[in-house]
């Protein structure tokens, strides 16, 4: 599946830190290749979890974190 990979925006950093969380990325994926998944790999040994999502047309804005307690997001 295509993604795009970004970093937070500052706001986003900040709504985050707000609920106790640190935003690892933003991760743009094509709507209709998103369907509600909570857990997002990134890289063979790199699983985020979403705490947010954003509508943006054809695309929707995934903000994800690492689970605390595991650095592979397990």
């Amino acid at each position: 599946m295509w993604a795009d990979l970004q970093s937070p925006s500052r706001a986003e950093t900040a709504a985050a830190g707000a609920m106790g969380l640190k935003p690892s990325c933003t991760v743009v994926v094509h709507a209709s290749d998103y369907t509600g998944q909570t857990i997002v790999e990134v890289a063979a040994d790199k699983r985020l979890t979403v705490y947010r999502t954003f509508n943006r047309g054809e695309d929707v804005e995934l903000y994800v974190t690492e689970k605390a307690g595991d650095v592979r997001g397990k």
